[in-house]
């Protein structure tokens, strides 16, 4: 068997964007089209194969008109796989036809994963083009292939839909059910509002039960409603006054229209009952809450309650109370507020119900003062069954104390409510209060008081990185465990592909993403077959995504390599971290630093946080490229800089603009780093507000005092990213990179 095959580069593909050349994968190429080396000559469509396949990485247009003219079976000529990847391939350039019968032949030809695929885009393909006969002709052979993912299955009954096969699609929907318990409990409904209405264009009377059905579920989506509403206006007289009323009144919750379900409400209060099921008491309490009709409001709450606990109902008088509280709240009624809720965390039934009971009770009290609300939050501890959901009152009183440097109502958090938060939470509390033992002088031993509270956080694996790299800074410990390298090793090559483990078949489908210049898709479908591969196939995959040479080749890259690290049991080398933390644009950072003095470490941390080394993203804000600057900004910097002309999605200028705005934002704060990344984040007017607000605190400290979650977490990300990028690439020292963030003397 050929164990070498050399190519010649590929040429510039569409694809990519750029001159890519796809890197050897070692004995994986062993499988790909290893009989071109001695086929050079066939011709495939009055192209040389080499040609054929320069020609498709290319999207060279004649290649695939030449397709469209018929004789797909020839594809088979290239190898396993060559119908999916050129199917891709033409649907990526708008050739939607001709991606379907490409498919459609690879049904036909194919076989394994890319056999599979085929069957799985052909359905999405099929369904998105309303060809009902045929999506169920696909996905009659994805079933028999094994078990489709619920996306999949469930095109199902949108294909029988179309075709309107009475009552085929009821049964369908059944049928998928009791396939996909848990996937159809989440699906919002939309299952059996499916049913119902196919129920009633085959004039099956059982549509009814299905629709209360649906509104009998607590949580609907919007859009489910819609639908809702499409069935009843096509059948206005099929249920009774009160019973539509109610539909109407949870319909115009979903709809926000907040007063208008307070007027059905109104017109219709005896329809709403303390026997009725949860979901309507819900939408009927919040009616009056989100309409901000608070008198009104307690009133009828107040009727209902005292039905509910005379009937003995109790998840009624839970719903009444609890909303009674809420509405007091609102109306800044705290005290009331929080005799409502404390009555609701006593009656309520369920765990999750007590929790938010006392969630806004501690919140009613927080208002009133930050004294009430830290006494009460101690005193309902014990009480929490879910303590991720406490997280955030425990932030708020944290940021409180820190806003004014109360040192001992910090530390007082940690003693009253550290051992029963959520892990998390307990490391970040066990860290400040660590610092406040250190900054207020607490106790008779501050340094090791402080130092067991370092410890503790430290010791917990679940705790932010950002905690774990602090408390070993702050205990003089390594701040970054280098992993070793990976002793080299040749991956194993089967002697034929029936000797091929499940993990190299894979991987040698994802490999031929890039032979046909194909690159962007590798982790997407890589993502699709995790589970299949070894520890050292997705690394392999990973690098094979960092060459692709596409817009987002980093991020694939970084994204495949997370999910190595996330693995449990896994050996990670240094290479993996290397992986994760990538060198990505390293010449133009490397003249963006020269000339403006930003430690080149920030800078790579800062990119990836910000865009994961995507060029071309844009946020929802209108923030754009690696360091995503908003164009204004970059207008302005870009002015100070003389630059005649310059593109945010050309890394070069980004970098050098951003590099450039940075560097302003540390001399603005004078030199003080993390500072810079708040208002690198935040703006610089909203960090200088918080500078009038907080009290003059460590920067570390400051960081838990701001009011915007994001800013707290984005300098947490970018600390910990410029750590390990210091360790990683040998910038510096990573303890001394933190004391240079921190602007602390080590």
């Amino acid at each position: 068997m050929v164990q070498n095959i050399v190519r010649r580069p590929a040429r510039a593909g569409f694809f990519h964007g750029k001159s890519a050349r796809v890197r050897a994968m070692g004995a994986i190429r062993v499988f790909l089209f290893s009989f071109l080396a001695c086929s050079c000559g066939n011709r495939l469509y009055g192209f040389t194969q080499d040609d054929f396949l320069d020609r498709v990485r290319a999207g060279d247009p004649e290649v695939f008109e030449r397709l469209r003219s018929g004789g797909l079976a020839r594809l088979e000529t290239l190898g396993p796989g060559a119908f999916y990847y050129v199917a891709r391939a033409a649907g990526a350039l708008g050739y939607g036809e001709l991606e379907i019968a490409l498919l459609e032949n690879g049904l036909e030809r194919e076989s394994g994963i890319a056999k599979r695929r085929c069957a799985e885009v052909l359905v999405e393909r099929l369904s998105a083009a309303g060809d009902g006969a045929k999506t169920l002709a696909a996905l009659d052979v994805l079933e028999s292939l094994g078990k489709p993912r619920w996306a999949l299955a469930s095109l199902r009954v949108t294909a029988l839909a179309t075709l309107d096969p009475q009552g085929d699609v009821s049964a369908a929907v059944a049928k998928l059910r009791k396939a996909y318990p848990d996937e159809a409990s989440r699906d919002g409904g939309a299952l059996a509002v499916a049913a119902a209405g196919y129920e009633l264009k085959a004039g099956l009377g059982r549509w009814k039960d299905t629709l209360r059905s649906v509104f009998a579920r607590q949580e609907i989506p919007d859009e489910i409603f819609a639908a809702c509403a499409l069935i009843l206006d096509g059948a206005p007289d099929a249920f009774e006054p009160a019973e539509l009323a109610r539909f109407r009144l949870r319909m115009a919750v979903a709809a926000r229209e907040y007063q208008a379900a307070v007027v059905i409400a109104e017109a219709s209060g005896a329809a709403f009952t303390e026997s009725l099921p949860r979901a309507y008491l819900s939408d009927f309490a919040r009616a009056y809450l989100y309409a901000r009709e608070f008198e009104r409001g307690e009133a009828v709450l107040a009727l209902l309650e005292a039905a509910a606990l005379k009937a003995g109902k109790k998840e009624a008088a839970f719903l009444a109370a609890f909303y009674r509280g809420r509405l007091a709240s609102e109306a800044g009624k705290y005290p009331a507020a929080a005799g409502h809720l404390a009555r609701a965390a006593a009656a309520a039934v369920f765990a999750p119900d007590r929790d938010v009971a006392l969630w806004y009770l501690v919140d009613s009290r927080r208002h009133e003062s930050a004294a009430a609300g830290f006494a009460e939050l101690a005193a309902r501890v014990g009480a929490w069954t879910d303590k991720y959901a406490f997280a955030d009152l425990v932030d708020d009183q944290l940021r409180t104390a820190l806003a004014v440097g109360d040192w001992k109502t910090v530390k007082a958090l940690w003693d009253a409510v550290g051992v029963q938060a959520d892990r998390r939470t307990r490391a970040r509390l066990a860290y400040v209060a660590g610092r406040a033992v250190v900054e207020g002088g607490l106790g008779k031993d501050p340094a090791s008081e402080a130092a067991k509270l370092f410890a503790i956080a430290l010791a917990i694996p679940e705790a932010d990185q950002y905690y774990r790299i602090m408390s070993a800074f702050r205990l003089g410990k390594p701040v970054f465990t280098m992993a070793e390298r990976r002793p080299p090793r040749s991956a194993p090559v089967p002697s034929s592909q029936k000797d091929e483990s499940a993990s190299d078949r894979a991987e040698r489908f994802l490999a031929g993403f890039a032979e046909f210049g194909l690159s962007f898709l590798v982790r997407e479908e890589a993502e699709l077959v995790l589970a299949e591969l070894s520890d050292d196939a997705l690394r392999r995959t990973a690098a094979l995504c960092a060459s692709g040479g596409h817009p987002d080749a980093w991020a694939d890259s970084i994204r495949l390599a997370q999910k190595l690290m996330a693995r449990p049991g896994r050996t990670l080398y240094r290479e993996d971290h290397e992986a994760a933390w990538p060198l990505a644009f390293r010449d133009e950072l490397a003249g963006a630093v020269g000339r403006f003095p930003v430690p080149s470490y920030l800078m790579y941390a800062l990119m990836r946080s910000e865009s994961f080394f995507r060029p071309q993203v844009v946020s929802r804000a209108g923030a754009v490229g690696l360091t995503q600057l908003m164009p204004s900004t970059a207008d302005a910097d870009a002015m100070s800089l003389s630059l005649d002309s310059w593109d945010l999605r050309r890394p070069a200028d980004n970098i050098l603009i951003g590099t450039y705005h940075l560097y302003g934002l540390q001399r603005a704060t004078g030199g003080r780093f993390l500072q810079s990344l708040f208002a690198y984040n935040a703006g610089l007017g909203r960090l200088r507000s918080w500078q009038k607000g907080i009290a003059a605190l460590p920067d570390d400290l400051f960081l838990e005092a701001i009011p915007i979650a994001e800013t707290r977490q984005y300098g947490r990300n970018v600390l910990s990213a410029a750590v390990s990028y210091a360790a990683l690439y040998g910038f510096t020292d990573p303890s001394a990179a933190v004391a240079e963030l921190l602007g602390e003397e080590r």
